[in-house]
């Protein structure tokens, strides 16, 4: 996925992240990383060909079950 999507993001300009966050764009500085995976989010979730085609998975829960996820 990152070979197809990653040459299509752009990278910080200089003092961006600082700026956004001045501005209160955004709540903290976003750092190369977090801009590279948003867009990278952004990109895979509008990519209807990549949607339809890359590998899912469903799980089923019981009626009454509770699921935790931590994600970072």
């Amino acid at each position: 996925m990152a070979d197809s999507f990653l040459p299509k993001t752009s990278s910080l300009l200089p003092m961006q992240g600082w700026l956004m966050k001045q501005l209160h764009i955004t709540k903290k500085m976003r750092t190369e990383y977090d801009r590279r995976m948003l867009q990278l989010h952004d990109l895979v979730k509008a990519d209807i060909h990549y949607q339809q085609h890359s590998p899912q998975q469903s799980v089923n829960f019981m009626p009454g079950a509770t699921c935790i996820v931590y994600s970072d």
